[in-house]
């Protein structure tokens, strides 16, 4: 049996992901972790989403970026095309500002329902 192994801290290739060589499992997604001392804020440097995004660039998969200030929860970055593909809307939004920030718990949702739709197509 193959276990994967995940690549991390290399360039343009984001702190998860999966290094599947059967190629049997479709893990579509390039997630980015960061976490750092409290600023004040509760929202996402503009950098670690370009840092992801042109990762999951690279290999042709879906960014997330998973981001967590000091006592504060974790929040999840996602383009909203990704989230209205798991919903069964368009994949049209051309805008690159469109992101959704959410919790944890609607991540797994998003990303359950964008494998969902991903295995039906």
């Amino acid at each position: 049996m193959h276990v994967p192994k995940a690549k991390y801290r290399a360039s343009d290739h984001g702190d998860l992901l999966p290094d599947f060589k059967d190629g049997k499992f479709d893990w579509p997604f390039c997630i980015e972790v960061k976490t750092y001392s409290n600023t004040g804020s509760d929202t996402h440097r503009p950098a670690w989403w370009q840092q992801v995004r042109k990762a999951a660039k690279a290999q042709g998969l879906i960014p997330i970026l998973w981001y967590k200030y000091d006592r504060r929860d974790w929040r999840i970055v996602m383009h909203m095309n990704h989230v209205s593909f798991a919903l069964g809307g368009s994949f049209d939004h051309q805008d690159e500002t469109l992101l959704l920030t959410m919790d944890a718990d609607t991540c797994f949702y998003v990303t359950r329902e964008i494998l969902s739709a991903r295995a039906s197509a």
